[in-house]
C-alpha cells in the first residue's frame, strides 16, 4: 500500500504484505491459495472455486493472537483471524420417505442423524429408519424411510406411563 503504479515521493509510507499461504481442501483435493485475503469464502473465489447454493467454506485451523497477546497489547485484538486451512464442503441432497411423502431438502452435515436434526425431524427410539444415523452421506446423496412408532399409554400399579410403540 499505496497500489504499485503510485509514484513515490518524499515522505511516503510503504506498506508491504506478504502473500500467505493457505492450505484449501475442495472436492477431494488440496491447493495451496497465496493470498492477502482474510475472508474464507474470498479465498475460494480467488482460486476459481465454485460454491453451489447450500455449499460452505469451514475454517479448519487460523491464526490468532493469543488472550495474553491481547492483553499485553489490546490493539491486536482487532487484528483479523487468518486461515490456515480451510475446506469446501458441499452440500448433499437427502431425501425422506415418510408414509409415501417425499421430501428433499440440501445439507452440509456430515452424517444422517446431524442432517434431520438440522432439519427440524423429531426421531423417537422406536422410530424405524432405513438408514442408520450414524450413516455418512455420500456425495449422490441419501435417501431414507422413516417408519413412525405410536404413540401409547402403558397403566402400570394405576400410574400412567407414556411411550412408544412400533408394531
Amino acid at each position: 500500500d499505496p497500489p504499485a503504479d503510485t509514484p513515490i515521493r518524499q515522505g511516503m509510507v510503504i506498506t508491504v504484505g506478504f502473500l500467505r499461504p493457505v492450505i484449501v481442501y475442495a472436492d477431494g483435493q488440496s491447493f495451496i491459495a497465496r493470498t492477502h485475503a482474510t475472508d474464507p469464502a474470498t479465498i475460494v473465489a480467488e482460486m476459481g472455486i465454485s460454491l453451489g447454493q447450500g455449499d460452505t467454506v469451514r475454517v479448519d485451523r487460523a491464526a490468532r493472537p493469543t488472550s495474553a497477546d491481547i492483553q499485553a497489547n489490546p490493539a491486536l485484538a482487532s487484528v483479523p483471524i487468518l486461515p490456515r486451512e480451510i475446506s469446501v464442503v458441499r452440500a448433499r441432497t437427502v431425501v425422506v420417505d415418510e408414509n409415501g411423502s417425499h421430501v428433499s431438502f440440501q445439507t452440509t452435515a456430515r452424517t444422517l442423524g446431524d442432517a434431520l436434526s438440522a432439519a427440524g425431524y423429531a426421531l423417537y427410539e422406536a422410530d424405524r429408519l432405513s438408514s442408520s444415523l450414524g450413516s455418512v452421506i455420500p456425495a449422490e446423496g441419501l435417501e431414507v424411510s422413516i417408519e413412525r412408532s405410536t404413540p401409547v399409554v402403558v397403566l402400570a400399579d394405576s400410574h400412567p406411563l407414556s411411550t412408544r410403540s412400533f408394531q
